[in-house]
């Protein structure tokens, strides 16, 4: 969560403590509206989805943002055990577009969960986003069903052709179990498959394949498989069990398009390699003049600093997004040593350099300063010996406690 979004919602929370409270839940959960709209509110049976954040203590502990909403139907209140949950009562009492805050007292709790004490305090934000009713549920079931039988409804229809067994595609998947959310795709990092004959798969199919060819380019669509007759179940799983997927599919290549694809890309990658040689020379003499201002002390107003001691100067911002832990990296580059001789460089045969980030495949000032870099980024690191090869140096080739300058140009991150 943001931090003025985290500091918004103690605000509203530290509120709702000052002023009288809006009622009591059957189990005895305070609470207070800070948005409360006229309009519906949810019952059993009916699908909501919702955004909650959770604090213990006043400190946050759990929260859903903008790709994981909690989407659930809500089950009868004698499967559940006792007390309810905070949020189950409150949803009851909510419509669209309402958020509220509820506090559970922990001392109420006759089983505490190992780590509590009877003095700790829970505290739910919700909001609630959406509701489905329950007959809206059942009557898209009823609409629409696979070969195998498992029912599916269309929310985005493009009208792109739909994939085909042997086409390639590239697609988001969200993955319930039971109406809970269990594995879900980043949105930049979609899933890639080749869909098989169907001859060549389990019987009855998996339900993503099933889904993923029902749809086109662009096409967004749930389905949801019940496990019956599944001979070889997932682990933790029983055949009462549902497995909901909401897949979104991004790219479809078919084999012919796939292989001119491949065609394509090794083009670019070979024009993307001359165009980086031939930026050599002008690399080198704009990163040495850099290294002479730094001594001067003439870049002193656009460096920043980080704590470690690691300093770097942005050249250009990149419009991507910022880099993830282990996430695989793309770089150009060029390492100067202290008297400005260039000591290695990707500039030379225009071969960028891919390694995983924070996995110390690199010097930590490498791992540090990509880190605070988006894609498309230019930057100049310089390096404290501490930073790179240390006391020791790397023997024929970095001195012994040498401080290092790196010209990096972050390509891509996957």
């Amino acid at each position: 969560m943001k931090p003025f979004l985290q500091f918004f919602f103690l605000l509203l929370i530290s509120s709702c403590e000052t002023n009288s409270i809006d009622g009591v839940t059957s189990s005895n959960y305070s609470y207070n509206f800070f948005v409360d709209e006229e309009g519906d509110s949810p019952k059993v049976g009916d699908m909501v989805k919702f955004s909650e954040t959770v604090f213990l203590n006043e400190k946050e502990i759990s929260s859903t943002d903008e790709f994981k909403l909690k989407e659930i139907i809500l089950p009868s209140s004698e499967i559940l055990s006792r007390p309810l949950p905070p949020n189950y009562e409150m949803l009851f009492k909510m419509s669209i577009g309402d958020s509220v805050v509820v506090t559970q007292e922990l001392k109420d709790l006759e089983n505490l969960p190992k780590g509590f004490t009877t003095e700790d305090q829970l505290k739910y934000v919700i909001k609630l986003i959406d509701i489905t009713p329950k007959d809206e549920l059942e009557s898209a079931k009823k609409k629409d069903k696979t070969s195998d039988n498992y029912p599916y409804e269309v929310f985005k229809k493009t009208g792109n052709i739909t994939a085909q067994p042997g086409d390639r595609v590239r697609y988001r998947e969200y993955r319930y179990i039971n109406g809970e959310l269990e594995k879900e795709t980043p949105m930049h990092k979609p899933l890639q498959a080749i869909l098989p004959a169907r001859n060549t798969i389990p019987s009855p199919a998996p339900g993503n394949y099933e889904a993923l060819l029902l749809g086109g380019i662009g096409d967004s669509l749930h389905l949801d498989q019940l496990l019956v007759g599944v001979e070889k179940l997932p682990r933790n799983l029983k055949e009462t069990d549902t497995i909901n997927y909401r897949i979104q599919i991004v790219e479809i290549f078919t084999p012919g398009e796939y292989e001119i694809e491949k065609i394509l890309k090794k083009a670019k990658a070979e024009q993307l390699k001359k165009e980086a040689i031939e930026r050599k020379e002008e690399v080198e003499k704009t990163t040495l003049a850099n290294i002479e201002k730094f001594k001067k002390g003439e870049l002193e107003d656009d460096l920043i600093f980080t704590h470690s001691g690691l300093k770097y100067i942005v050249h250009k911002k990149g419009k991507g997004r910022k880099t993830s832990p282990l996430e695989k990296v793309e770089v150009h580059y060029m390492g100067f040593l202290p008297d400005g001789r260039v000591f290695d460089s990707t500039f030379d045969d225009g071969n960028s350099f891919k390694f995983p980030l924070g996995a110390e495949k690199v010097i930590k000032g490498w791992d540090e300063g990509i880190s605070k870099l988006t894609v498309g980024s230019k930057a100049t690191f310089f390096v404290p010996y501490q930073l790179a090869y240390g006391r020791a140096g790397w023997y024929g080739k970095i001195p012994r406690r040498a401080d290092l300058v790196f010209y990096i140009e972050l390509l891509s991150s996957n």
